[in-house]
């Protein structure tokens, strides 16, 4: 019985490795326009990666009266050369990819998510779903990176 107490404790240690990183959304401001910023950014116990990001994608989506509308890489990791991002808002697909030369090696924000408030529900959550860095590699938590939201307070 100890022996299985003892694999366990080894097996969940594994699995969190002081060098995971991690994918957080943070909201930034809501313009008077009613456009909604959020940034995605990385961070991990240490200020580089354990394998640099030469890629990504994820699908956005969201409820409550929150309507994805665009991504800009400006002030972001992926505003350097070599970094081309891009978008679909109709179907919330977000990506980028760059060279080798010129993938990403430290923490910071990724790119930054552009939404609009549509009707007086203030409330509402993000989340994007199927989140691939490099094809999945390295690995990064949580698994379907989200964001509760009450925007009340910003808007009296």
């Amino acid at each position: 019985m100890n022996y299985i107490a003892l694999l366990l404790v080894l097996v969940f240690s594994a699995g969190t490795a002081s060098g995971q990183l991690r994918i957080n959304l943070e909201h930034d401001h809501l313009a008077a326009s009613d456009t909604l910023w959020i940034d995605v950014r990385m961070s991990s116990d240490s200020d580089t990666l354990d394998v640099p990001v030469n890629s990504f994608q994820f699908v956005v989506s969201s409820t409550g009266n929150m309507a994805f509308i665009g991504s800009k890489s400006s002030f972001t990791l992926t505003q350097k050369s070599g970094w081309t991002t891009g978008e679909k808002a109709d179907n919330g697909l977000v990506g980028g990819f760059s060279s080798s030369i010129d993938a990403i090696n430290t923490i910071g924000v990724l790119i930054r998510l552009q939404f609009v408030l549509k009707g007086t529900d203030t409330s509402g959550t993000i989340e994007l779903r199927d989140f691939k860095l490099n094809s999945g590699i390295p690995d990064h938590f949580p698994t379907t990176p989200s964001l509760q939201l009450d925007l009340r307070d910003h808007l009296e």
